[in-house]
């Protein structure tokens, strides 16, 4: 159990490749913004019955949780970790008038 642990935390199943590409499926990166209670839909694998709560190992694995689904059209990257040391992310179906927040980092998916 333990090694399987250590394979999630450390973010071997990405794979090596993964792990090291930055913006490539097509996102505008705004730093400081956040969508805090807007936009927010359920998704099956959410740690959360009200949002699409999800957590990554990176900013590669969160780009692609959202392109892969079909409602996600922006991101919100949080300082918040779980237990495993994963970043807590919000999936969102809508990106317009975002608010600032210190804490967060908002992913546009451009189209």
């Amino acid at each position: 159990m333990e090694k399987i642990l250590e394979f999630y935390k450390s973010g071997d199943y990405l794979g090596v490749q993964n792990q090291t590409k930055s913006n490539k499926t097509g996102y505008r990166v705004v730093p400081g913004m956040d969508l805090s209670g807007k936009y927010d839909y359920r998704c099956p694998m959410s740690h959360s019955g009200d949002n699409c709560m999800l957590s990554a190992f990176n900013e590669q694995e969160a780009q692609d949780m959202c392109t892969k689904d079909k409602e996600c059209r922006a991101f919100v990257v949080t300082s918040k970790t779980t237990w495993s040391g994963r970043t807590v992310i919000f999936l969102k179906n809508n990106f317009s008038n975002p608010t600032p927040s210190e804490d967060t980092t908002l992913y546009i998916r451009i189209t």
